[in-house]
């Protein structure tokens, strides 16, 4: 009986010890198997990343491309048009092709900050550069006049009054991080010139310029002009929106019927038809006057002279505002606010 207890015994152990066995080959398998879809998906992981490097690259390889040729169809484009109103169009297109315009906040691995301020640099190299050309061609730069119809002149009118201009691409990155600063041409002029200032006061030294801050200090005489165009511009077409100064003549060997709506605009009184403009043209006028007072008031900010073009101050000081009889509340309101403006623009 001993015996035959014994070698069941034996028997059982036996047994279990093939099954712990099999138990371990299989533990071990798994172990093998679990290194290996380890490592298969370390491999995953690093072609997705090199697929999404790639993609990247690809993407601002395209972006960069496609923001060069808008710039350069622009800027042809421009110097081709003839009517003032299609210079405008096709400058706020120059404008919004900067590839800082196009930047995504951190949404691609190269987008970063530092790389923002690269676009930027580069942009306003770009910038001053085309405009030198119509810069050279005037007399003297700094005393343009914005009545001027010689198309270089009409060419730096019309970039000078679109240095504002934003993408549409911009604007949706700020809106869903309002901490990003909007960046246009006219925001790094300003932010430039007055620590140019500040370095003219020992406020602060030169090396501690950001790159583009200090290429945009490099065309220091030629950024102050562009302003000095945008004030005189904005008033410009303020005139030519609320009177006839711009009106054709329809006879005359020299065009005298013109020259005479002209003159008699500047040496003689002459009533507005600015109460006869809709609510939503007041208010984009009204938006060019203030926009011209702030640009004098920057430029006298930073120590610079500037006045307005002659022939358009005395016609804007000979404007009469003719009662608003029939206006609606809000264009008598707009009016109001109009000859304020226009008062604070002549001072």
């Amino acid at each position: 009986m001993k015996k035959s207890a014994a070698a069941a015994l034996l028997i059982l152990l036996s047994l279990n010890s093939c099954k712990t066995d099999r138990v371990m080959d299989s533990t071990l398998k798994m172990g093998e198997t679990t290194n290996q879809m380890k490592e298969g998906m370390d491999q995953t992981n690093i072609t997705m990343n090199q697929m999404a490097n790639n993609t990247d690259n690809m993407y601002h390889q395209i972006r960069t491309k496609e923001a060069q040729e808008t710039r350069d169809r622009a800027f042809e484009a421009l110097d081709k048009e003839t009517v003032f109103e299609d210079k405008l169009t096709e400058a706020a297109a120059y404008h919004q092709g900067f590839e800082y315009q196009l930047w995504t906040n951190h949404s691609t691995a190269q987008d970063t900050t530092e790389f923002r301020e690269d676009l930027m640099e580069t942009a306003v190299d770009e910038y001053f550069r085309a405009l030198q050309r119509f810069m050279d061609e005037a007399k003297d730069p700094s005393d343009l006049s914005p009545t001027n119809e010689d198309n270089y002149a009409q060419n730096l009118m019309v970039m000078a009054v679109t240095m504002h201009e934003s993408h549409h691409a911009q604007d949706l990155v700020i809106k869903n991080d309002p901490k990003v600063e909007k960046v246009t041409m006219l925001s790094m002029v300003k932010e430039s010139l007055r620590l140019q200032k500040k370095i003219n006061a020992g406020e602060m030294k030169r090396s501690d310029l950001k790159a583009y801050q200090n290429a945009l200090l490099f065309w220091h005489d030629e950024a102050v002009n562009m302003l000095r165009y945008r004030y005189n511009i904005l008033m410009t077409m303020t005139l030519v929106k609320v009177s006839d100064v711009k009106k054709k003549p329809s006879f005359g060997l020299f065009g005298l019927a013109g020259l005479y709506i002209k003159a008699k605009t500047v040496y003689f009184n002459w009533d507005s038809k600015y109460a006869s403009l809709t609510e939503s043209r007041q208010a984009k006028i009204n938006d060019f006057v203030d926009e011209a007072i702030k640009t004098r008031d920057f430029l006298k900010e930073i120590g610079v002279e500037v006045k307005l073009d002659s022939k358009v101050a005395k016609a804007l000081g000979h404007m009469q505002m003719p009662a608003c009889t029939d206006c609606r509340r809000g264009q008598a309101n707009n009016q109001e606010q109009f000859k304020k403006l226009v008062e604070e623009a002549l001072k």
